[in-house]
C-alpha cells in the first residue's frame, strides 16, 4: 500500500466518525466479506464502530477489531484506505481494505453473536445492505 498516514490523524469529530473494515475471505479474489451480527443488534453489518475522542481513526479500527473479532491486525493487513460519507447522513466512515484474515483467526467475543463471509451478490438480510454494499464498491473500485 501507499505510504498514506492520513489514517493516523487523530479523529476530528468522534460524535460523527465511524470505522468499517471491508475483510476479504482469506485473501482469495472472490469478493466475500466478513459481516457481524452484534449481541444486541439482529443486522448484519461489516465490522466496526464509532471512533473515540483522541484516538487516530487507525486506533479506532485496531480497538473495534479486536472487541468484536477477537483479532488484532497491523498496517500491513491494510491493503487501501478511504474516508467517505455514510449515505443519506452527515456522518463520516472510514473503509479500510483488510487483506491476510484467515476465518480460523477470528474468536468469539462478547460484542458479537455471529460473523461470517458473504458473496456481495447474496447478502444475508439487513436494514445495512445499502452500507454494506456501498462501502465495499467504494474500497474494491467495482
Amino acid at each position: 500500500m501507499e505510504q498514506n498516514r492520513e489514517y493516523f490523524k487523530l479523529v476530528q469529530t468522534p460524535e460523527l466518525d465511524v470505522v468499517r473494515a471491508v475483510i476479504l475471505k482469506n485473501d482469495q479474489e472472490d469478493v466475500e466479506v466478513l459481516l457481524v451480527k452484534e449481541v444486541d443488534d439482529e443486522n448484519w453489518k461489516l465490522p466496526g464502530g464509532k471512533t473515540h475522542e483522541g484516538e487516530t481513526i487507525f486506533q479506532s479500527l485496531v480497538r473495534e477489531l479486536e472487541e468484536e473479532l477477537g483479532i488484532v491486525i497491523d498496517e500491513v493487513n491494510i491493503k487501501k484506505y478511504v474516508s467517505a460519507p455514510i449515505p443519506d447522513s452527515n456522518n463520516i466512515r472510514h473503509i479500510f481494505l483488510i487483506k491476510g484474515i484467515l476465518e480460523g483467526d477470528l474468536r468469539p467475543t462478547q460484542e458479537v453473536a455471529e460473523a461470517g463471509f458473504f458473496n456481495l451478490e447474496d447478502l444475508p438480510e439487513t436494514k445495512f445492505k445499502k452500507h454494506i454494499s456501498s462501502a465495499s464498491e467504494i474500497i474494491l473500485g467495482i
